[in-house]
């Protein structure tokens, strides 16, 4: 018989990476922004993760970096000091392997910064401008800079222009991680794949421990064209030991036994350096086998 681990306080983990990101800790500061943490039992009196609730106030930046980057008080030092701040913590969870939800929400405070230095640039080229000189000759028409920005707009200019070439080489340290770690990632099937792959189980692998999870891959459809696109949902399962005498086979055996599933896909994946599994395994292991579906459907 496999030792198996317990499924009911770990499910649902590949949803809310925070339970595990704050796990242990209880009041923490982040970014001068308190963390309230209250630890105990639930009314099913079983405790989770060792965490009840958790309240930030108010959110802390990794949620809503553009919005602290750019809210008031428009102070110039201040603003250095919290890009900085900003980057420094990104780049402390990379450094840590921790890659999600953090790459993807430092890819979204990029973008966002470099829509709103595009917003800003047309708002100035709307402005209107005296005409200063003309030169005849070459037919060139000179304007003056046009009305003194208010200081605020000023500020906002200058927090841009520092923390998107600071922001984009943080990004990059990400991707270039994402991409080291991805292919350091072995990834099999695990038997006999059947002719219907798009739901299966995923068995992470680290050490003699394997975190076992399902996966759907839909079709999702959105908007008013009925525009559609791939999604990849995970379930966590639950955790078994790996020995000699109990491999992914017989795992697999034991989960079609247990949930009448006659062979089901099944995808085994292990990672050469060690990996926070909710953070950064799981969101690189969904990655592998989506791509590996999506080719094949194609």
């Amino acid at each position: 018989m496999l030792a198996r681990g317990h499924a009911c306080s770990e499910q649902g983990q590949e949803d809310n990476c925070w339970n595990e990101a704050w796990k242990g800790s209880h009041e923490p500061v982040v970014f001068g922004w308190k963390v309230k943490v209250a630890t105990g039992q639930q009314s099913d009196g079983v405790r989770h993760n060792g965490i009840v609730n958790t309240t930030l106030e108010p959110m802390n930046m990794e949620v809503s970096g553009i919005d602290r980057l750019l809210a008031p008080p428009l102070d110039r030092e201040l603003k250095r000091y919290t890009v900085l701040a900003y980057a420094q913590r990104m780049q402390e969870r990379f450094t840590s392997r921790r890659l999600y939800p953090y790459l993807d929400l430092l890819g979204q405070c990029v973008r966002e910064l470099r829509s709103w230095g595009e917003q800003r640039d047309r708002m100035d080229a709307g402005m209107p401008k005296e005409l200063i000189a003309i030169d005849l000759k070459r037919l060139r028409f000179s304007y003056s800079s046009g009305a003194e920005k208010p200081d605020a707009l000023s500020v906002i200019d200058e927090t841009i222009a520092l923390a998107l070439p600071e922001l984009t080489r943080t990004l990059g340290t990400g991707n270039e991680l994402r991409s080291e770690l991805l292919d350091g990632i072995q990834f099999t099937p695990v038997g006999v794949m059947p002719l219907y792959a798009n739901e299966g189980y995923l068995m992470l692998r680290q050490g003699s421990e394997a975190r076992v999870y399902t996966y759907a891959l839909h079709r999702v459809f959105a908007g008013m064209e009925g525009s559609a696109h791939m999604n990849l949902t995970t379930r966590f399962v639950s955790t078994y030991t790996i020995g000699l005498a109990s491999t992914y086979e017989q795992i697999k055996r034991e989960l079609t036994r247990a949930f009448a599933w006659p062979n089901p896909a099944a995808f085994a994946f292990e990672a050469q350096k060690p990996l926070p599994p909710v953070e950064t395994f799981l969101p690189l292991a969904k990655q592998l086998v989506y791509a590996e579906l999506v080719r094949n459907v194609a």
